[in-house]
């Protein structure tokens, strides 16, 4: 369990935490327009893999077992290596064009400036050491960027986009154990997981050709799919029949893309020139909101058990 626990947990969230700025850096800069529909050319191939993904650990384990399925992800994980040196500097390809020869250089003269001669008062040694604490923290905040946070729209921005990744990650990661306490079959799990990921791929391809031929505005599909996404897992609650169940998942999966897709086009839109540390503070408010919302999502998942309903998980 302490093996399990620091590589999956610990040193797998710390490389995805490194990875994910960098690739979306990369695409911010890559792509100048139709960023949404590249995006969503991407999400289509991420969200096929994740569908044969299943299908293929499977048959590893009845090929090779447990061990040797295992070995198989870790080598299909060392794709990210190459993946990563993939990641160049868009300038590196840029295409050079000479300066005008007409253009002149202008230079500071400093023959003109007069030498301030005045004596430097002595400051104490508390106050020199408080001046270097305050220059250190200006420092981590110059470095780090975290004059973001005074600015009411970053943080608009940036705990929206938490919560409602949050929730859609708590939901897709309760719901099939949700399902099975409340009685359903193996086989209805299966059909209804199985509904839920056609109708996320069907969704992305959609989102790719929508945005290929109109320009939207990331901030106004993210708006849509989290909103609807909220309306239609509250009427859950309307019915508890199985065809019910697949119908709103259907549904969900088809809304799931509207989130997925322009998450980070969301903040590249806002801070075009600030997306790498933007993003970067995303992620660390992202990581705290869901370590916060952990323990509220096994309450819910522990008061379920105990017969308030499924009414009750979704509500929570």
């Amino acid at each position: 369990m302490l093996n399990l626990g620091n590589t999956r947990a610990f040193l797998a969230g710390m490389g995805f935490g490194l990875m994910m700025p960098a690739v979306f850096t990369a695409f911010n800069r890559y792509f100048d327009t139709r960023r949404n529909a590249a995006m969503a050319m991407a999400q289509v191939l991420v969200a096929a893999l994740n569908i044969s993904f299943p299908f293929l650990a499977t048959l590893s384990m009845d090929t090779f077992g447990f061990r040797g399925t295992v070995a198989l992800i870790s080598a299909y994980g060392l794709h990210c290596f190459p993946a990563m040196l993939s990641l160049q500097p868009v300038e590196w390809y840029m295409k050079k064009e000479p300066l005008d020869a007409n253009s002149q250089m202008y230079q500071l003269s400093g023959n003109n400036l007069e030498e301030n001669k005045e004596p430097v008062p002595t400051l104490c040694t508390s106050t020199r050491r408080d001046r270097k604490l305050l220059d250190a923290w200006k420092s981590v905040e110059k470095a780090l960027d975290l004059g973001l946070f005074k600015q009411p729209s970053f943080v608009n921005i940036v705990l929206g986009l938490s919560l409602s990744m949050t929730s859609d990650l708590a939901f897709i990661s309760i719901f099939p154990l949700l399902l099975t306490t409340a009685g359903f079959s193996t086989d209805e799990l299966t059909l209804v997981m199985t509904t839920y990921f056609t109708a996320d791929l069907i969704s992305r391809i959609f989102v790719f050709l929508l945005t290929s031929r109109i320009d939207i505005s990331s901030r106004k599909l993210f708006l849509f799919g989290a909103l609807f996404s909220a309306i239609f897992r509250i009427l859950y609650v309307v019915g508890d029949s199985f065809w019910w169940i697949v119908v709103i998942s259907a549904v969900l999966g088809f809304l799931r893309s509207f989130i997925q897709i322009p998450l980070p086009l969301v903040v590249a839109e806002a801070f075009p020139t600030r997306f790498v540390t933007a993003f970067s503070l995303y992620m660390v408010v992202c990581g705290c909101v869901a370590l916060s919302f952990g323990p509220l999502m096994s309450k819910g998942y522990f008061a379920f058990t105990h017969g308030f309903g499924i009414r009750f998980a979704q509500v929570s």
